[in-house]
């Protein structure tokens, strides 16, 4: 999980996911464009990113709205996963 301050179309993070072989597993395991995460700006900053075997595992995920669960300026992201053995 991470607040990386980045849209997920920068080349910067793109290379990131790609290097470390993670996956957005919130925008992959929803339809639709994820919403803005943080309160100055109308951009998704925050992540959840895993492996192959963590993207194959969610089996929801999410986000609450601002202020929902926590107080912060940024939003709680969440991710179900079911984990096999």
């Amino acid at each position: 999980m991470g607040d990386l301050n980045a849209v997920s179309t920068e080349p910067a993070l793109q290379e990131f996911m790609t290097t470390n072989g993670v996956h957005d597993l919130i925008a992959e395991s929803n339809e639709g464009t994820p919403p803005a995460t943080y309160s100055r700006s109308a951009n998704r900053l925050d992540y959840i990113l895993g492996n192959h075997q963590a993207q194959r595992a969610v089996t929801k995920s999410g986000a609450l709205g601002l202020h929902d669960g926590i107080l912060s300026d940024h939003t709680m992201q969440w991710v179900d996963s079911h984990i096999s053995q």
